[in-house]
């Protein structure tokens, strides 16, 4: 019987930190944006540098193997998924999801 208390205890303490981990997770300021037609160091180098020029973005990073870059903002910026998107779509490669701190999308932004 003094074990089913300590087994309750527990669970919900699990609870807490999975919880409190999920939310700290989702407070991070990284944008990923997936790319379903990224093949090569050529095609991520000129998505990079596109994702360069979209306003508050500080760093990119682009992993070809699997077909995503992530971007971290400047200090104090948010950055616009429409903007990354589109930025994206204009070196003519086909964004297919964008995942960041205002959201997750799979069709392009309206903002």
């Amino acid at each position: 019987m003094a074990r089913r208390p300590l087994c309750i205890f527990s669970l919900a303490l699990t609870a807490v930190f999975v919880t409190q981990a999920s939310l700290q997770a989702s407070q991070l300021p990284y944008t990923w944006v997936f790319v379903s037609d990224m093949h090569c160091g050529h095609c991520a180098k000129k998505i990079s540098t596109k994702l360069e020029t979209v306003a508050g973005v500080a760093k990119v990073q682009c992993d070809v193997k699997k077909g995503f870059a992530v971007l971290t903002p400047k200090a104090g910026a948010s950055l616009s998924p429409r903007a990354v998107w589109e930025a994206v779509e204009q070196v003519e490669f086909t964004p297919v999801k964008l995942q960041g701190p205002s959201g997750t999308y799979e069709a392009k932004p309206d903002r």
